[in-house]
């Protein structure tokens, strides 16, 4: 029962990855302001994975779909594109089984917690690109960090526009999905399972200590 979860969790991970990557490859909106800055809809599909696959699910597919994708376009923000991608997944997955878990209404699930969820993890791309821009153009021009993140800041107006249009597509296509029954099976699937590995675990007690 846990092999045909695991296989099925990892073919859940590769498409999304495949999606991330080809959500990310396939619109392509250079910015005229920017350090290889443009606009494309990978964190649509990272909010749609994270909230299907959960925290580990969207680190996997946020991460490395992004950075496969920016190893085609941008090599340099490879490694940088994978962390804050990959945190991105977290940040959703997580807020968004933590409603899932303790709210009690289903409509404050799927609403409050999509777009509470989509909403930070749009924040949380915005700074950690900021950030690691800053530092990658001081480390390249010997330590002029000031005009680094000072250069780092025409990013913020392109990485705005991307997060606004990630939470209003990527909230409307998670919903319509989550309507399919199948999509909705896989994610109570993931949920269940998690919550039921941690009902087997026996509470420590005297006895056992």
């Amino acid at each position: 029962m846990k092999r045909n979860f695991a296989l099925r969790y990892i073919a859940y991970l590769a498409v999304f990855i495949a999606l991330v990557f080809v959500a990310t490859i396939i619109v392509v909106i250079p910015m005229p302001t920017g350090v290889g800055a443009y606009l494309n809809f990978g964190d649509v599909v990272i909010f749609v994975a994270s909230s299907i696959l959960g925290p580990l699910g969207g680190f996997i597919c946020g991460g490395v779909g992004s950075a496969l994708a920016d190893i085609v376009y941008a090599p340099t923000f490879a490694l940088l594109t994978f962390v804050v991608k990959g945190i991105e997944g977290i940040l959703c997955g997580t807020i968004v089984w933590i409603f899932k878990k303790y709210a009690k209404q289903e409509k404050v699930k799927d609403f409050v917690s999509f777009v509470i969820a989509f909403i930070v993890s749009g924040l949380w791309m915005m700074l950690g690109y900021y950030v690691g821009t800053g530092l990658m153009l001081g480390v390249i021009n010997e330590g002029e960090f000031i005009s680094g993140f000072a250069t780092a800041l025409l990013n913020i107006p392109n990485d705005s526009i991307q997060a606004s249009v990630s939470v209003v597509v990527g909230y409307l296509l998670t919903i319509a999905l989550l309507r399919i029954k199948y999509v909705r099976g896989i994610q109570d699937e993931i949920f269940s399972f998690k919550r039921k590995r941690k009902e087997e675990i026996p509470p420590q007690t005297e006895e056992n200590q």
